[in-house]
């Protein structure tokens, strides 16, 4: 009961030091805010003093000023110190250096010098003196504090000096306790967290201490103030409570010690009764116990021990360990009566001394040795030595304890015999089984292996035996070997582990399990460690590793491309566009400059200009003019729109090329030259400069599809600007050019997008087989072994402990119960995600580009799951139900790939409207047949649109979606496609607050 008490208190001291120094920790925080207060009030020299002191606490606590690292902080604190000293100067010496903006008062200044010396203190570790130095400075900011306080101008101002502020002031207070509170352990503050009477009642009554006086002050200064009594009766007032205050914390540390001294009486009877217990014990004992002085002088031994020896304590006591009776032969003892110092010890001494020696410095020694006893009787012992430490680490006793193992010795005998008899067994299996020994000190030795570890490795298992891993393989076979056993060792439970090995130039994969073998007494003696080849097996997922690595890049270069296409056609911008393409290219390829440059054929001379450039920030700009002549022959052939590359430029063999290459810091280049329909030529260069780094031919060929997308861009953004310099006769002509730009840019949206679609339909659906494929057969094998399990719970009701405690903590009741859901729940996600990509390749139809007989319901329903993802419900939104009125329709005639497009613009322009409507959000889907028709309806509940609206939205770019949202094309390509591809008709119903309806009317058959 006492001991529990003793250690809960030293728990609770425990938190106590976590709260100090969580609370420094907090008040590095607020000083750093307290100080940006004051920055930004234009309060710089305070400002600056809080915002440094708190960052270097802040750095100290997350132990960061080491090194070179530490010249900031010294630095910072220097300058700190240096600035107050200036600031004080002037109070005694009666001269100004110079002018300091808003000098401080000397209280201030002087706040902040010992608040510098203390963290330069700290950082040095010498804690006494920092601590002291934090309470100067905490006494001075509580003074300024208690000014503002009791409104006593005297306390917190200086003459004409800018006054202590009530911010500044608690901002110091706070900082200084953080200083105080930084190390808790150590210094003054030790006394205020020590565990004895003092640590606790400093702890309890401290906080008492100082409140009260502050408090009883104020209270009879309020009244003083307000004329309720004389300055005589607030004099004695305040005498009155001090007695009382002082008085009542004189009883309650009376109190206090009184309740401590009963503890410590109860805790030394509680002492008293356990050395007994212990001494019981100790006496009583049949192994082999002794207690030693850290220098190996015995100090104790217990009569067992005696006993074998046949000796006296008086015999053995207070001498060194090592010259007594259980470590001489009889014979030795009969030439003389006892051993002098500088005798020549025994090798079993020296060993004895030397284990003595590194159990002194606290390593835990343990090894087996014979000793002797009465009439030359020798024993063998598991002998070992265990350090005893205080709370503060230091060794302070040795325990020697010594267990006869004769018994033991007889198990391991019949383990030898066990194992050959298992020898037998394994001899036939054809994969890798090796057995491993497990010294006492912790060498690990082979005792053998299988005939197909014989065959694999040519060495024989008798040639094995009893060697180590480095004595039998290479190095790096050895030490990836050594590496498994000592996981295994460190885990002390089975473990598997993938590994490569190089045979005959060939990689060859193996999974190694490697399985302990333990005694009664839990120790592992035994590994058997058994290998598997899984060569195939790796070769296929590093393949498929790769080929999900080529996927990933080329959709990121495809995602680019459209990313691109996308951004520089939604703006006729030539400027805006050449920014978005150099910018987005240099950030996906991680080039060190991207920059376009346009050719000025009309100057004289030639000229280049570069115009844009997108760059590492360390590399000079290269814009502006450059004359044509110091590209040599790289000009002409940028003017016949030849692609150019240099892997590395020091091997140019043009000089003057090379010269202005290298003088621009590049190492490689890359320049791709475009020309407009106008005749305008330019070149985009891309380069590195911080290392030898070529261009792949994947990069090459991304940087040419760019460059086609930019092309058509350039000579989009070039009509556009000839289209608005034109008469008003040209309006019908740039209606006819938008509407064909519109059906280019989808073409290729399309085009694109299928592409992508379709290689991620495929590229997904090989790995989703083959997890599908291997759920059901892992689904087996776990039952199989779920059963195992109950067989060895029915037989073996009882395990061993460490089986019992392994169970609880993996919660192998639940583990049993949860393992198939989650292999079933493996299975669901496994068909949903095959579904997905059978919808996939359902809206993409890349094979169905022509004139085909389709089942319509299997379009809208591939591209309802295709939008799933935005009708499922999220936090804050519950979700669009879509209702299906379905018709039995005929096949329909149509171009499947462009009817789905149809579908995805209308039903993602009813999510839109509805995404930002209350509850409930339908969207309702109906299909008929009706004279040789097919008519199709999509309706929402959203919020309709009024007339004005519902007449533009099939004319090119109208859009009433927000900037970047939406493209305003979507609408006009579907009614495009519906009229003009199958001779049918796109309609429109809605008003306001009634929802919108598209009715969709195709021939069944098209003529």
């Amino acid at each position: 009961m006492t001991y529990s008490v003793a250690q809960k208190n030293v728990e609770k001291l425990s938190k106590f030091i976590k709260l100090l120094k969580m609370l420094s920790k907090f008040s590095c925080v607020i000083s750093i805010l307290f100080g940006c207060y004051l920055c930004l009030n234009l309060m710089i020299v305070p400002g600056l003093g809080l915002l440094f002191s708190g960052l270097i606490l802040w750095l100290w606590h997350q132990k960061k000023i080491k090194g070179k690292l530490a010249v900031f902080p010294l630095s910072c604190l220097v300058l700190l110190i240096f600035v107050e000293i200036l600031e004080v100067f002037p109070l005694f010496f009666r001269v100004v250096f110079w002018k300091i903006p808003g000098n401080l008062a000397a209280n201030t200044a002087i706040a902040f010098i010992s608040l510098g010396l203390a963290l330069l203190l700290l950082m040095r570790r010498l804690y006494s003196l920092a601590q002291f130095f934090s309470v100067v400075a905490f006494l001075i900011a509580l003074i300024g504090f208690l000014g503002d306080a009791y409104q006593i101008k005297q306390f917190y101002g200086f003459g004409y000096y800018t006054a202590m502020l009530l911010p500044t002031s608690m901002a110091i207070i706070l900082l200084s306790l953080g200083i105080l509170f930084a190390s808790p352990e150590y210094g003054w503050i030790r006394t205020f967290t020590s565990e004895n009477a003092g640590g606790i009642m400093a702890r309890r009554m401290s906080p008492i201490a100082i409140a009260m006086p502050l408090i009883v002050g104020w209270l009879i200064l309020i009244g003083y103030r307000s004329y309720i009594y004389s300055p005589e009766i607030a004099i004695t007032l305040s005498s009155v409570l001090n007695i009382i205050f002082f008085n009542w914390v004189v009883w309650c540390t009376a109190r206090f010690l009184t309740r401590v001294d009963t503890q410590r009486k109860k805790v030394q009877k509680a002492l008293q009764e356990n050395e007994i217990k212990f001494q019981a014990i100790f006496e009583q004992s049949f192994q082999f116990v002794a207690l030693l002085q850290p220098d190996g002088t015995l100090i104790e031994v217990n009569q067992a021990a005696l006993d074998f020896a046949k000796v006296s304590l008086l015999d053995v006591v207070n001498k060194p360990f090592w010259q007594t009776r259980w470590w001489i032969n009889e014979e030795r003892l009969i030439t003389r009566l006892s051993l002098t110092i500088n005798e020549i010890l025994s090798p079993v001494q020296e060993q004895l001394k030397s284990a003595i020696n590194q159990a002194a410095r606290g390593e835990l020694i343990r090894y087996e040795v014979d000793v002797w006893g009465g009439n030359n009787q020798v024993a063998t012992i598991d002998f070992s030595l265990k350090p005893l430490r205080d709370r503060t680490g230091k060794v302070i006793l040795l325990i020697a304890e010594g267990r006869d193992i004769s018994d033991r010795k007889q198990v391991e005998t019949a383990l030898r015999e066990r194992e050959q008899f298992l020898a037998s067994i394994y001899d036939g299996v054809n994969y890798i089984i090796c057995v491993v020994d497990v010294n006492e000190n912790g060498n690990i030795t082979y005792a053998g292996w299988n005939p197909a570890t014989e065959k694999i490795t040519g060495i024989s298992s008798q040639a094995s035996f009893g060697k180590t891993t480095e004595e039998l393989f290479p190095p790096h076979l050895a030490n990836e070997f050594r590496q498994g056993f000592n996981k295994c060792l460190a885990a002390k439970s089975p473990i598997s582990y993938e590994s490569c090995t190089i045979v005959d130039d060939e990689e060859v994969w193996l999974m190694a399990t490697l399985s302990p073998l333990k005694d009664p007494g839990g120790k592992i003696y035994r590994i058997i460690a058994t290998s598997t080849y899984i060569t195939e097996r790796k070769k296929a997922e590093i393949a498929l590793q790769k080929s999900e690595a080529q996927f990933r890049k080329l959709a990121q270069q495809e995602a680019l491309i459209n990313r691109i296409a996308n951004q520089i056609r939604n703006s006729l911008d030539i400027d805006r566009i050449l920014t978005t393409t150099v910018n987005e290219v240099r950030n996906l390829l991680q080039i060190d400059r991207a920059a376009f440059g346009w050719y000025h054929y009309d100057r004289n001379p030639q000229a280049w200009e570069c115009i844009k450039e997108a760059k590492n920030e360390l590399l000079p700009s290269i814009l502006g003019l450059y004359k044509a002549t110091v590209l040599g022959p790289l000009c002409e052939k940028i003017l016949n729109r030849e692609t150019f590359q240099v892997d590395q430029v020091n091997t140019c063999p043009d000089p003057i090329l090379r010269e202005f290459l290298l003088d621009l810091s590049y190492t490689s280049i890359l320049i791709l030259p475009i020309q407009t329909q106008s005749g305008k030529v330019g070149a985009f260069s891309f380069g590195h400069t911080n290392n030898n780094r070529p261009f792949t031919e994947s990069e090459v060929e991304l940087i040419e599809a760019v460059g086609v997308q930019l092309a058509i861009a350039l000579n989009q953004a070039e009509l556009y600007a000839q289209s608005r310099e034109r008469t008003q006769q040209l309006e019908t002509a740039l209606q006819e050019l938008q509407q064909t730009q519109t059906k280019l840019i989808q073409s290729e949206k399309m085009s694109s997008l299928g592409q992508m679609v379709a290689g991620v339909a495929h590229e997904i659906n090989n790995p989703v087989s083959f997890i599908y494929g291997n759920i059901q057969p892992a689904t087996q094998y776990i039952q199989d072994l779920l059963k195992l399990l109950k067989l060895y719970q029915l037989h073996y009701p009882l395990p061993a402990p460490e089986i019992q405690m392994e169970a609880e903590a993996i919660d192998l009741e639940f583990l049993v119960e949860d393992l198939p859901k989650i292999l079933a729940s493996m299975k669901v996600g496994a068909t949903r995600i095959r579904d997905i990509v059978q919808s996939l390749r359902i809206f993409s139809r890349l094979d169905e580009a022509d004139m085909k007989v389709v089942d319509i319901h299997e379009g809208i329903d591939s591209t309802i799951m295709i939008l799933e993802h935005r009708l499922k419900a999220k936090p804050h939104f519950s979700g669009i139900s879509v209702i299906k009125n379905y018709r039995k329709l005929p096949q329909v005639e149509c171009y499947p790939g462009q009817l789905n497009q149809v579908f995805m613009n209308i039903l993602a322009n009813a999510i839109d409207a509805l995404e930002t409507q209350p509850e409930p959000r339908n969207i309702t889907i109906s299909t008929q047949a009706k004279n040789q028709l097919i008519i199709i309806s999509i309706a929402d509940n959203g919020g309709g649109m009024p007339k004005d609206i519902k007449s533009k939205i099939f004319d090119p770019f109208f859009t009433t979606k927000a900037v970047g949202k939406g493209t305003g094309l979507g609408l006009s390509i579907s009614h495009s496609i519906i009229v003009e591809k199958h001779n049918g008709k796109l309609e429109c119903n809605s008003e306001l607050g009634q929802g919108t309806e598209f009715i969709i009317e195709i021939p069944v058959r098209q003529k």
